[in-house]
């Protein structure tokens, strides 16, 4: 799910507005790595072994002024100079790499796939920060997404924790019709990360949300982007 507001536009002509992501979160390296060695069986350090690899043969490659076409796109090197007066001779002896950047000019199937996968929620309030699930695994089968009644499940977002006595807050798996079932046992709540069991819940898809309460008593929620999977 990406929280999307608009905001009102100060320059140009009429009144216009633009669309930005807001409450981004940053989701570690190593988590990414976790995850993709579940998946694949590969040893955590021997992936990091490579990605340090690549970029290491980014760093050779590039300042060698070669573009490198990768299954993400095409990384290269882009250099912005401004001249400082219009119309004069830049040679090398003042020209800056300080404004040297890497430019990734991402491939377009890989672009098509995210377009085809991301959800987006309009937020009317852009300064409200809202908690955000980023997946759902059960501890025991290491599935994600999907889990029995009783298991463990671990959850990793942001702005997560919440008092497990308030019943207004907490981990809700809601079916379609709109029925909501509270998660009652924790064994981890914090701010990124919390440890819950999925309830008694009859098999089929259900949303996952999580709601928090502010100390002015208002409600924020926040959804995993996909359905969460009750198995029989």
């Amino acid at each position: 799910m990406v929280h999307v507001a608009y905001f009102k536009r100060d320059f140009g002509k009429g009144e216009t507005s633009f669309a930005r992501q807001i409450n981004k979160n940053k989701m570690a390296f190593e988590d990414v790595l976790t995850l993709m060695s579940k998946q694949t069986g590969l040893s955590e350090a021997d992936m990091r072994s490579v990605f340090d690899h690549f970029c290491e043969h980014l760093a050779l490659f590039l300042p060698q002024g070669h573009t490198i076409q990768t299954p993400l796109g095409i990384f290269s090197l882009s250099v912005r100079q401004p001249v400082p007066v219009p119309g004069a001779f830049v040679d090398s002896q003042n020209i800056s790499t300080e404004k040297v950047q890497v430019r990734l000019r991402c491939d377009q199937a890989l672009l098509n796939r995210l377009k085809a996968e991301t959800t987006l929620q309009v937020v009317d309030t852009p300064s409200v920060t809202l908690p955000t699930l980023l997946r759902a695994e059960t501890t025991e089968s290491g599935g994600f997404n999907r889990g029995v009644p009783g298991e463990v499940l671990h959850l990793v977002g942001s702005r997560l924790k919440f008092a497990p006595e308030d019943t207004k807050s907490g981990v809700f798996f809601i079916d379609n019709t709109g029925n909501q079932t509270r998660a009652t046992v924790y064994s981890r709540v914090g701010s990124k990360r919390i440890d819950v069991k999925v309830p008694t819940l009859s098999a089929g898809e259900y949303h996952l949300e999580v709601r928090t309460t502010t100390t002015a008593g208002e409600v924020r929620a926040g959804r995993l982007g996909e359905s969460f999977t009750v198995l029989s």
